[in-house]
C-alpha cells in the first residue's frame, strides 16, 4: 500500500477542460481513448517528481508531494506533455491547482479543509493553466515564474485565496465568486450614497436587465457604475466585467471588445455575436460598459445578449440614453453641495494636504458651486491647487473661466455638459501652444496663447500637453513633438499662425533683452543670465527664424541681442554668426539697437578666424557710439577691436584703441569696467611675447574684479595666465590656473575657452614629457573648436606641437590618442587631472 506523504504537504488536483463537451464531440470510444492517454502522461510526469497518487475520479487526478517545488516542477512537466503530444482529435486541455497545507491522512486519503482549498483552487482555472495558492507560491520562492491574479473568493471557503499563475501565458479571468475585471480606483468614492442604494436595487431586480447612467460630461457616471459594480460582485457568481468603449473607433468593434474581455474566441464558422451569446446563455453575469455615446449605432449588440442570456445584466454608462427596448435611463445628477465640497477637499488633500477649516470654508465651497458640482471638474481644480491658493482659483473662476456649464440647450443649465463648453476654448488653446518649441512656463503660456487653467488642465489630462517642474520651480508646460506638429496645423487651420507667431516672437524678445540689460545696466552675473533665459534657447530660435522670414528687422535684431550670449558661452559661433548676418541684413531697425547687435556678435566672425569682417562690425558700431556720444559701448567695442587689430599685425593701433578704452573706463571709475579694458592690454601683450608684462596686467585685473575663486568674469584671465606662465616655464602655476579655468568653463557653459584651455593643457604635458596625456587633450580641444567652428588660440604655435607630438609617439599612437580625446568629456576630464 503507498504511505501518503505527512506534515506539509502540497496538493495538486487536475480536471479536463469541457470534458462533457468533448465526450459528446468525440463520442465514447474516442473519448476513453483520449482519456487513457492523458491520464498516462500525467501519471508519468506526477511520479517521475516523486508524485504520490491519491484518488483518480474521472478526468480528474489527485496527487499529493512532500515538497511544494517538486509540485511545481511535476504540473510543469505533465502541461508540457499534454501540449506535446499528437492528439488525433482535439488536444485534452488539463487545469491543474496547487495548494500547501497539512492535511490530515486517514484509510489512504486526505480530509481537511486543505483539501477542499486545493480542489477550489483548480476550478478557479481554465485548459492549460496551473494555479497556485498563496502558501503554495511562498514556498517555490522567486525561482519560478508566476503572475500575480489577486484575491479571490473560492465557493464554499469563508477567507479569499490569493491566487498566482505559473507562467505568463494569457487565459480569460478566472472562475471565481469575485471573477472580475474591473477597474480599481486610484481614489476612494466620495458620497452618491443615495444613487448607490438606488442602482443596486434596479440591477438586482428581476424586471431591470439593462440600465444606462446617463448625463453631463464630467459628471461621475463611469466612477458611480465602477463602485456600483464593486459592491455587486457576489451577487454575480458568474462574473462582472468591464468593457471600455472609449478607445474603439467604430460600432462594428464593440463586439469584439466585449469578445475580448470575457474570452471568447472568434470561429471562422460561427459570429462573435453567436459565440457572446453561447458563452452568456446560462450564466449570472454583470456586464459594465462604459462610454457608449459615440457607438450607438452598436447598442441592438446589448439587445441581443440581453434577450439571449435571460440571467444576462447590463449596465451601460452614455451621455444619451441607447434608445433600447426594456432600457431603464438612470439620469446622473451633480453632487450637492456638501458631497462635491468632501469630494474636492479629499482630492486637494492627495496633493497639496488643504484642509477645510473655518477660515476657507467660504471659499471652497463658493469654488465648488462655481464648478456646478461636477466631479471631473471639481478633481481638475484640485489638481490645481498645485499652482494656486484656493482664493486665487476662485478669482480666476470669476474672472475668466464661466465656462463649466453650457452644452444642450434644452437641459437646464446646471446640467449642461462640461466638455461641450471647454471644448472651444481648448482646441484654440491646444492650436496656439503649438507655437512653443521645447515648452513653456505658465506666464509665457498665458501670455501668448491667453491660455486660462482650466483649459490647460484639461489639455493635460487628455495627454495632449505634459507638464514638469521648470528650472524656476514652477510648471513647465510641453508637447510630443508629433503632437506639436498636429496643433500648428489646426493653428494654420485658424488662420492664427502670423498672430500668434507675432505674440511669440514679441515675448521672447523682450525676456531676453532684459537677460541682457541686466548683465550691462545692473551687473548682474551671467549664471543668473543664464538661469532667466538659458531653458528658452529653442524657443528664441523659432521666433528668431520667424521674425527674419517675416522680415520683422526690429524685431530680429532684439532677438539677436538678447541671444547673443547663449550662443557665445555654448559656443554655437556657426548658427549665432549666421542668425546675426541674417538680422542686419533686413533693411530697418533703430540704429543704436543695430550698433548694440554689431558690437557683440562681432565676436562670431572673430572667433572662426575671419578677422576682416569681425574689424568692420566693430568699426560701424564705434563710428555709431562717436556720434552718439556711448562711452561705456564705445570703450567696449574699441577693446575688442585692439584685440581684433593686433592679431591682424598692426600692433601701434592696437595699443592706440586699447589705451584709448581704458581711458573711457577709468573716467567712469567703475572697477570691472576699468578689468574689461585691462584685459584687452594684457592680451596685447602676450599676442607679442611680452609674458611677463601679461601676467602683471592680468593679476591687475583678478584684483580690480575682486573675485578670484572662481567668478565667471576671471575666466578670460585664468586662461591667459595659465597660458603664460607656461611659456615662463613655471609648469606648476600654470597647471593650477588651468584647471581652475576648465573647471569653471564648465560651470559656466563657455564652450570657446573650455576648448582653449584643453589646448594650452596639452603644451604643459607637452613641456612635461607626457605626449599621450597631450594629444589626449588636444584630440578634446579640437574636438570642441570643431562643434563650434572656432579658429585656434594661436595657429603657429598648435602646428608646432601638433607635429612634435606626432614625431613623439608615431602616426598610429598619435592618431589613437586623438580619438580618446575626442571621443569623451570624462577621458578628457582624466587626463586633466593627470596632467601633474
Amino acid at each position: 500500500m503507498r504511505e501518503l506523504p505527512i506534515g506539509i504537504v502540497t496538493l495538486l488536483f487536475t480536471d479536463i477542460e469541457g470534458s462533457t463537451r468533448l465526450l459528446q464531440q468525440l463520442g465514447r470510444e474516442r473519448y476513453v481513448s483520449a482519456l487513457s492517454v492523458h491520464r498516462r502522461l500525467l501519471r508519468e510526469a506526477f511520479a517521475r517528481h516523486g508524485g504520490v497518487e491519491v484518488d483518480t475520479q474521472g478526468d480528474s487526478f489527485l496527487f499529493a508531494f512532500g515538497s511544494a517545488r517538486a509540485s511545481v516542477a511535476a504540473a510543469v512537466e505533465g502541461q508540457r506533455a499534454l501540449a506535446l503530444y499528437r492528439w488525433p482529435d482535439e488536444p485534452v486541455r488539463v487545469r491543474i491547482g496547487l495548494h500547501t497545507g497539512e492535511p490530515v491522512a486517514a484509510d489512504g486519503l486526505y480530509a481537511g479543509l486543505d483539501v477542499h482549498r486545493a480542489a477550489r483552487v483548480m476550478s478557479a482555472g481554465h485548459g492549460g493553466q496551473v494555479l497556485l495558492s498563496q502558501t503554495t507560491r511562498d514556498l517555490v520562492g522567486s525561482e519560478v515564474e508566476v503572475r500575480d491574479l489577486g484575491e479571490h473568493r473560492l465557493k464554499d471557503l469563508a477567507e479569499p485565496e490569493w491566487l498566482f499563475q505559473l507562467g505568463s501565458q494569457e487565459f480569460p479571468p478566472l472562475k471565481t465568486i469575485s471573477n472580475t475585471n474591473l477597474p480599481v480606483p486610484a481614489n476612494r468614492f466620495v458620497g452618491r450614497e443615495e444613487e448607490l442604494v438606488a442602482l443596486r436595487a434596479l440591477l438586482l431586480a428581476v424586471d431591470h436587465r439593462l440600465i444606462t447612467l446617463t448625463g453631463a460630461g464630467g459628471s461621475g457616471k463611469s466612477r458611480l457604475a465602477v463602485a456600483t459594480a464593486l459592491e455587486l460582485v457576489e451577487e454575480f457568481p458568474n462574473g462582472v466585467f468591464f468593457v471600455e468603449l472609449a478607445p474603439i473607433a467604430e460600432p462594428k468593434h464593440v463586439a469584439a471588445a466585449i469578445a475580448q474581455v470575457l474570452g471568447v474566441r472568434e470561429t471562422p464558422a460561427r459570429p462573435l455575436i453567436e459565440g457572446l451569446k453561447d458563452h452568456l446563455a446560462d450564466k449570472r453575469t454583470l456586464l459594465v460598459v462604459d462610454n457608449f455615446e459615440h457607438l450607438l449605432k452598436a447598442a441592438p449588440i446589448v439587445s441581443e445578449l440581453v434577450h439571449a442570456a435571460p440571467r444576462l445584466v447590463v449596465l451601460a454608462t452614455s451621455r444619451e440614453r441607447l434608445r433600447l427596448s426594456h432600457e431603464h435611463e438612470y439620469p446622473v445628477p451633480p453632487l450637492p453641495e456638501m458631497d462635491a465640497l468632501a469630494l474636492f477637499v479629499e482630492r486637494a488633500q492627495a496633493t497639496e494636504g488643504l484642509e477645510a477649516t473655518e477660515k476657507n470654508r467660504a471659499v471652497l465651497v463658493e469654488i465648488c458651486r462655481r464648478l456646478d458640482g461636477l466631479p471631473l471638474a471639481l478633481e481638475l481644480a484640485a489638481a490645481r491647487l498645485k499652482l494656486l491658493p484656493p482664493a486665487e482659483l476662485l478669482a480666476r473662476l470669476e474672472q475668466r473661466l464661466p465656462l463649466l456649464t453650457g452644452g444642450a440647450r434644452d437641459v437646464p443649465e446646471r446640467q449642461r455638459t462640461l466638455r461641450a463648453t471647454i471644448e472651444p476654448q481648448e482646441q484654440r488653446l491646444f492650436a496656439r501652444l503649438g507655437v512653443f518649441a521645447g515648452g513653456c512656463g505658465l506666464g509665457a503660456a498665458e501670455e501668448v496663447c491667453g491660455a486660462d487653467l482650466d483649459a490647460l488642465q484639461s489639455l493635460l489630462e487628455k495627454s495632449l500637453l505634459r507638464q514638469a517642474r521648470g528650472p524656476d520651480g514652477g510648471p513647465r508646460f510641453w508637447m510630443l513633438e508629433t503632437i506639436r506638429e498636429y496643433a500648428l496645423d489646426r493653428l494654420a487651420a485658424a488662420r492664427e499662425v502670423e498672430a500668434a507667431r507675432h505674440r511669440h516672437a514679441e515675448h521672447y524678445a523682450t525676456r531676453s533683452e532684459q537677460a541682457e540689460d541686466a548683465i550691462k545696466k545692473y551687473g548682474v552675473s551671467d549664471q543668473e543670465y543664464f538661469e532667466r533665459i538659458g531653458h528658452e534657447q529653442a524657443n528664441i530660435a523659432v521666433a528668431l527664424r520667424w521674425a527674419l522670414d517675416a522680415g520683422e528687422a526690429a524685431l530680429a535684431l532684439r532677438l539677436v541681442y538678447g541671444a547673443f550670449r547663449l550662443w557665445f558661452r555654448r559656443g554655437q559661433f556657426r548658427e549665432g554668426g549666421r542668425a546675426s548676418e541674417e538680422a542686419l541684413a533686413l533693411s530697418g531697425g533703430p540704429p543704436e539697437l543695430r550698433a548694440q547687435v554689431l558690437t557683440r556678435v562681432s565676436d562670431f566672425p572673430k572667433f572662426q578666424g575671419d578677422l576682416v569682417r569681425a574689424a568692420e562690425m566693430k568699426e560701424e558700431a564705434i563710428a555709431f557710439f562717436r556720434e552718439y556720444d556711448d562711452e561705456l559701448d564705445l570703450a567696449s567695442a574699441l577693446k575688442d577691436l585692439a584685440e581684433i587689430v593686433g592679431v591682424q599685425g598692426d600692433t601701434a593701433r592696437a595699443h592706440q584703441l586699447a589705451e584709448e578704452a581704458l581711458a573711457l573706463r577709468r573716467a567712469v571709475g567703475v572697477p570691472s569696467g576699468i578689468a574689461h579694458a585691462l584685459s584687452g592690454l594684457a592680451e596685447l601683450e602676450r599676442m607679442q611675447k611680452n609674458f611677463g608684462r601679461a601676467i602683471e596686467l592680468h593679476n591687475e585685473v583678478l584684483n580690480l574684479l575682486d573675485e578670484p575663486e572662481g567668478g565667471e568674469r576671471t575666466l578670460p584671465p585664468l586662461h591667459s595666465l595659465g597660458d603664460a606662465w607656461i611659456h615662463c616655464g613655471h609648469l606648476d602655476r600654470a597647471r593650477d590656473y588651468l584647471v581652475k579655468a576648465v573647471s569653471l568653463s564648465g560651470e559656466v557653459e563657455d564652450m570657446y575657452c573650455l576648448g582653449a584651455c584643453f589646448e594650452s593643457l596639452a603644451r604643459l604635458a607637452e613641456r612635461r614629457g607626457r605626449f599621450r596625456s597631450a594629444t589626449r587633450l588636444l584630440g578634446a580641444g579640437a574636438r570642441i573648436r570643431e562643434s563650434t567652428g572656432a579658429a585656434p588660440d594661436d595657429p603657429q604655435e598648435l602646428e608646432r606641437l601638433q607635429t612634435a607630438l606626432c614625431a613623439q609617439l608615431g602616426d598610429n599612437v598619435y592618431e589613437a590618442c586623438l580619438r580618446e580625446g575626442a571621443a569623451s568629456a570624462a577621458a578628457s576630464s582624466e587626463t586633466v587631472g593627470n596632467v601633474g
